[in-house]
């Protein structure tokens, strides 16, 4: 019998998922690996990936969602605290992240170039994001993903 070993995300639910797949397996012929990645591939985008990269795409892909939740989350607690209904804020957090997302996957874009474009200078954009930086959040972000891939690692065989 023939293995796939795939490692999905909680976005697929919504058709925007991301699913790393191995198709290593010598006993995979071309058509079963066409199935897999049309089969797939309807529910967000397949990244093939050898056995050696499972690890990381589980911390940065599989574990990637929770991450982004978690600043939906704290954006909508801020705007909770500054007056919106829950439900408004979350709804406007979402819509930030989806609309940001969407504009850093354009062709040529870069996230650090988007947001300079985003900064005025003197603004309030440039005095949020060096509280950011003040605060060591994208240092964080990183270390949770590495955190997240050591365990990872810590389950392969």
């Amino acid at each position: 019998a023939a293995v796939v070993r795939c490692m999905p995300n909680t976005p697929a639910a919504v058709g925007m998922g991301s699913f790393g797949v191995c198709l290593e397996d010598p006993a995979l012929d071309e058509e079963q690996k066409r199935e897999v990645r049309e089969l797939l591939g309807a529910l967000g985008r397949v990244e093939e990936l050898p056995e050696s990269q499972f690890a990381p795409f589980t911390a940065l892909m599989g574990c990637g969602p929770a991450y982004i939740f978690y600043v939906i989350e704290a954006l909508a607690e801020a705007g909770v605290r500054m007056g919106f209904s829950r439900a408004r804020a979350v709804e406007m957090a979402s819509w930030l992240c989806a609309g940001s997302a969407k504009l850093a996957l354009q062709p040529g874009a870069h996230p650090s170039i988007l947001r300079e474009q985003v900064c005025s200078p003197a603004g309030s954009t440039i005095e949020g994001v060096a509280a950011l930086d003040e605060l060591a959040v994208k240092s964080a972000i990183e270390a949770a993903v590495f955190a997240a891939w050591e365990k990872e690692k810590s389950r392969e065989c």
